[in-house]
């Protein structure tokens, strides 16, 4: 049985295989839209995919998989990493050594190291028997590694 995120992925894309990723970097509100035309990506969440990316890691968003989307860029400090999706939980490393190099070195534009900034993120993890670990986190980005860290996938 899909869980709610994954039926909803395969609601605007069908014939997407999930087996090909690692990991998904989704719409930020696909959780309550029921309409391509208002589906968004986050801003930050595509700087992610290219850091991924660029780790070898097997990873996607909407438009890579042929559903363009717009992309929402907010004016502030603060990282909006919209919606994630790791299926592959032998990614789930990388994304938090990413997330670590984010708020200690602050690698995105904007970031000022002694600027204090939340990171906004919705991070769904499936767990090795199928079964799905979701997070919608609003705070500091120290204490989302910390979370991430103490994550039993097994």
């Amino acid at each position: 049985m899909l869980n709610e995120t994954i039926s909803k992925v395969k609601f605007f894309l069908p014939d997407l295989n999930l087996q090909e990723y690692q990991i998904l970097i989704l719409p930020e509100n696909i959780s309550y839209s029921d309409s391509a035309l208002d589906l968004y990506d986050a801003h930050d969440s595509l700087l992610i995919l290219k850091d991924l990316k660029n780790l070898n890691v097997k990873i996607a968003n909407f438009d890579i998989l042929g559903l363009i989307i717009s992309t929402k860029e907010r004016r502030s400090s603060d990282k909006w990493f919209g919606h994630i999706y790791v299926r592959d939980t032998l990614a789930l490393p990388i994304l938090i050594g990413l997330f670590t190099s984010v708020v200690g070195a602050g690698i995105y534009d904007r970031i000022d190291k002694k600027e204090n900034f939340k990171v906004h993120t919705t991070l769904e993890i499936e767990k090795k028997d199928g079964s799905t670990i979701k997070l919608n986190y609003d705070g500091d980005g120290e204490t989302l590694v910390k979370m991430l860290e103490k994550i039993d996938v097994k």
